[in-house]
């Protein structure tokens, strides 16, 4: 899972400094747009995409919550988990978290199934 950050602008010379180790490329591509707009400050969208572990984490202990079929009991802010065999899980939002229950059935049956969980949850 990737989040994706887009940005709009005019590409400028200026905005990068001489010992930017990026520099050269994006003088390349400023000067081939330059040349295919005949712009010389051309728009551009740019695209940064960055790795979003959190999301991965949550992603892959819900599908496991959902094929293992658990019992999930829902109550107000609170996801409870339960097993054939007696054991139970809670989860729930802390400091002020917003509630959000996908993320509460990863967190709950990572817990019922032993699982640490990370901080970055």
């Amino acid at each position: 899972m990737m989040k994706e950050f887009k940005f709009t602008g005019t590409m400028r010379p200026e905005r990068i400094q001489p010992y930017d180790r990026f520099r050269k490329e994006y003088q390349n591509l400023r000067g081939a747009l330059m040349v295919s707009t005949g712009n010389s400050y051309p728009e551009v969208e740019v695209i940064i995409r960055v790795h979003d572990r959190r999301q991965e984490w949550i992603d892959k202990w819900y599908t496991e919550a959902r094929r293992s079929g658990v019992h999930l009991i829902f109550r107000k802010d609170v996801v409870i988990a339960h097993n054939d065999f007696g054991n139970v899980a809670t989860a729930a939002p802390v400091h002020g978290d917003k509630y959000y229950r996908h993320t509460g059935i990863a967190v709950a049956y990572a817990k019922l199934c032993g699982e640490p969980i990370p901080d970055y949850i």
